[in-house]
């Protein structure tokens, strides 16, 4: 894989995930598409999650999940939610249960399973229905899922994201399954890939990273989040960063009006 390289001024996240789901389509099961840039580095000095490796037990809610927001209209998706760990998540579960090949589509930060509208509408139409199973959850803290508003909460850390995420996929009893990890959910994606490497048969990553660099150095955006005040200002109030989204997209009226507002 090439080193991490930065991300371009006006990087197009919905194309680019169009992009991966024609790749996959057109059979390039087992392929990575890499396109690397730099992500900060995880706090050390945060609290430990539950052991490396942990598992969980999951129990799915039966009954149809509560509306989406208006905003969110364009996601007509079948949708479900299981409690994990106490931990209530969202996700998309569209697809036979029985398929043989189950995408795991995993998003990143500041985005939840609504990314992925686009690119699970191009794999119904170039797929065979019954052949593929399309599985994108909220991860903790994102979209639809449970949050926690402590910051320094032992749950707010990759490793836990990758235990939800594991728990999930082995209790939906997926055969095969070919992960995507975008953004931040690339990381996520590729633990969670190692620890159910029987099941997976191809991985495709975009706009990320797949570890943790050895020596990172902090990018503005995670100095600033570290900084009391500043930082509440700037997310709780400013609305940052969803209020800039469609600035950093090739095409800026994709992020705007009702899809803005389900950001």
């Amino acid at each position: 894989a090439r080193q991490p390289s930065p991300m371009p001024a006006h990087f197009d996240f919905e194309r680019a995930g169009t992009a991966v789901a024609a790749a996959v389509a057109a059979g390039a099961v087992g392929a990575s598409m890499l396109y690397l840039s730099r992500i900060g580095a995880f706090d050390s000095s945060a609290p430990r999650p539950p052991p490396r490796g942990a598992e969980h037990e999951v129990a799915f809610e039966d009954g149809r999940p509560e509306a989406l927001p208006v905003s969110a209209g364009s996601m007509v998706l079948r949708r479900r939610f299981a409690r994990i760990d106490g931990q209530r998540i969202h996700f998309v579960d569209d697809g036979d249960a029985d398929a043989p090949l189950t995408v795991l589509l995993v998003h990143g930060n500041p985005t939840w399973s609504f990314l992925w509208r686009k690119v699970i509408k191009l794999l119904r139409q170039q797929c065979k229905g019954s052949d593929v199973r399309i599985v994108a959850p909220d991860l903790f803290g994102f979209g639809l899922s449970d949050k926690d508003e402590d910051i320094h909460s032992a749950r707010l850390t990759p490793e836990y994201q990758v235990q939800l995420v594991v728990s999930l996929v082995k209790a939906l009893g997926c055969a095969k399954i070919l992960v995507v990890g975008q953004d931040w959910g690339g990381p996520i994606a590729a633990c969670v890939a190692a620890r159910l490497r029987e099941k997976v048969c191809g991985a495709a990553f975009g706009n990320t990273a797949l570890r943790v660099p050895t020596k990172p150095s902090k990018s503005w955006f995670h100095r600033v989040s570290h900084m009391p005040i500043v930082s509440d200002l700037l997310f709780r109030f400013g609305g940052f960063p969803l209020s800039s989204l469609d600035g950093v997209q090739g095409d800026p009226s994709s992020i705007r009006g009702p899809t803005a507002a389900a950001y």
